[in-house]
């Protein structure tokens, strides 16, 4: 990733990535804990696509239900009071065809989009970031931006 373009979005070597509030979180309640932004991609010389979506959601650790979960981030100095955010869904490719999201993932785009997640997380002041997944893939990019595994298939970033 190169940084935000000037468009605002997040330059990939394969076009330009932009994150977008999905509607229902433009118009959601006070206090409800998930977001998600609806994930679009312009490639140069082409159109914009909708490929797909992202959300998480912030939560004190003291309000995790998984009782594992939570000792294991108490072990790590954190406290009940710390809040944290946990990725929900990480499908930035849901919408398009199988060559082409290999293509994606090969050039970045969901690193691209990690790293803008974990910038986000750190200037509101979070703990950390954690994510429960059974995909390989997924899996891969936690540990290379810095995310350690936890248990089998949860991982955790500390800011």
């Amino acid at each position: 990733m190169r940084e935000e373009s000037s468009k605002g979005g997040l330059e990939t070597p394969v076009g330009v990535v932009e994150l977008r509030p999905h509607i229902r979180d433009v118009i959601k309640p006070a206090g409800a804990e998930l977001t998600m932004y609806q994930v679009y991609m312009t490639a140069p010389g082409s159109l914009e696509k909708r490929t797909g979506y992202v959300s998480w959601g912030y939560k004190k650790i003291g309000n995790i239900e998984d009782w594992d979960t939570r000792s294991k981030l108490k072990e790590d100095n954190l406290n009940d009071e710390a809040s944290i955010a946990n990725i929900r869904t990480f499908y930035p490719f849901r919408y398009v065809p199988e060559a082409e999201r290999q293509a994606l993932i090969k050039n970045g785009v969901g690193g691209a989009i990690l790293k803008w997640l974990i910038r986000e997380c750190k200037c509101d002041g979070l703990a950390g970031i954690y994510c429960e997944s059974v995909e390989p893939e997924m899996q891969k990019l936690l540990v290379e931006f810095g995310f350690k595994r936890m248990e089998q298939g949860v991982y955790f970033r500390r800011m």
